[in-house]
C-alpha cells in the first residue's frame, strides 16, 4: 500500500496490544507462517479480532516507509535552502535560497 502524502494526510491505525484471548490464535498464525502455509495463516489472521490493529504487517511497515520517504522528499524539496556565491544575483535563485554577493577580491 502506498502513501497518500502529500495529496492528503496519511493516516495509520491506532495499534492495540494482543490480549490473552488472542494468544492461541496468534500462536497458530505464527506456526502456519513458519510452515509456509500462508493461506491458513491468512485465515487465522482474519479470525483475530481487530487483527489489523494488533499485528504489524509488511503492508503497514511499507506504508510507514513510503510515507516517511514522501515527507523527507517534501521537506527537502520545499525547505532546503541553497547557498549561492557569485558576483551577480542568479536569475534562478529559489525562494529561501541565500545569495552571497562577491564584492571584492582577496
Amino acid at each position: 500500500m502506498a502513501t497518500t502524502f502529500p495529496g492528503q494526510i496519511q493516516t495509520f491505525p491506532t495499534m492495540y496490544d494482543i490480549t490473552s484471548s488472542d494468544a492461541a490464535l496468534v500462536a497458530q498464525y505464527q506456526s502456519a507462517m513458519q510452515a509456509g502455509d500462508f493461506e491458513t495463516a491468512q485465515t487465522i489472521l482474519n479470525s483475530i479480532p481487530l487483527a489489523e490493529q494488533k499485528i504489524v504487517t509488511a503492508d503497514l511497515m511499507n506504508q510507514i516507509l513510503d510515507t516517511t520517504v514522501a515527507v523527507e522528499n517534501f521537506f527537502a524539496n520545499r525547505y532546503s535552502n541553497g547557498y549561492i556565491v557569485s558576483p551577480t544575483q542568479p536569475p534562478v535563485q529559489g525562494s529561501g535560497d541565500f545569495w552571497f554577493q562577491i564584492t571584492g577580491t582577496v
